[in-house]
């Protein structure tokens, strides 16, 4: 199990720690996790916050995300004996976050920067591949996630990266229909023939589901 830490002021799930609703303390918000069964943390600093539902969606710099988040990182390791995974798809931002200590890269963008393989390369870390279409242009989902899948999972083996180092994510929410969304979810079995490889599935908290009982 996962425990997120989203370092924004603006996360789709009104969770974020600079909202100014929120009071957050880094030190008991952690132990709550671990006393809760959680395994890694995730430190996120940017929102992913889909566009075509949420109005005023701003991407921040490099350095923004890096000030959000690498003080938090740095708390973490120094206090927890817990891995820390990085929520970023920004080169700069995830370099920084491994020198700190994050063990995995969480990287909602599905390898739109192809540089970003080289680092992993070079660490030798874990990486998620989320299945996400940004036009959201979807007819036969499950065929479709398993072909993006399978493609960038073969830019990312040829180029040598383990598979071993891999965890998929199907992007629940992410370019996706509630129904697309519920449908991901019903046939997740379907993603781990496919591939034999580690599943992570984020539906904390997502819009779908509101729309889903709505």
């Amino acid at each position: 199990m996962m425990g997120v830490i989203n370092a924004t002021p603006d996360s789709f799930s009104g969770d974020g720690i600079f909202s100014d609703k929120n009071n957050f303390d880094i030190l008991e918000t952690c132990q709550s996790m671990i006393d809760a069964g959680v395994g890694i943390i995730d430190v996120g600093g940017e929102s992913t916050r889909p566009k075509s539902i949420y109005n005023q969606v701003v991407e921040i710099s490099e350095d923004e995300e890096i000030d959000r988040v690498i003080p938090l990182i740095k708390t973490i390791r120094k206090n927890f004996k817990i891995p820390i995974s990085i929520d970023s798809k920004k080169i700069k931002v995830i370099k920084e976050a491994i020198k700190e200590g994050a063990s995995l890269v969480n990287d909602i963008s599905m390898l739109e920067d192809v540089n970003l393989i080289e680092l992993l390369k070079k660490h030798d870390i874990y990486y998620v591949l989320t299945h996400y279409r940004k036009d959201g242009k979807h007819t036969k989902i499950i065929s479709e996630m398993l072909k993006d899948l399978n493609s960038k999972l073969n830019i990312l083996t040829s180029n040598g990266i383990k598979r071993e180092k891999i965890i998929l994510d199907p992007g629940i929410g992410f370019g996706k229909k509630y129904f697309h969304s519920a449908e991901v979810l019903s046939k997740i079995n379907l993603l781990k023939k496919a591939f034999n490889l580690p599943v992570m599935v984020g539906a904390s908290r997502k819009s779908f589901i509101g729309e889903y009982i709505d």
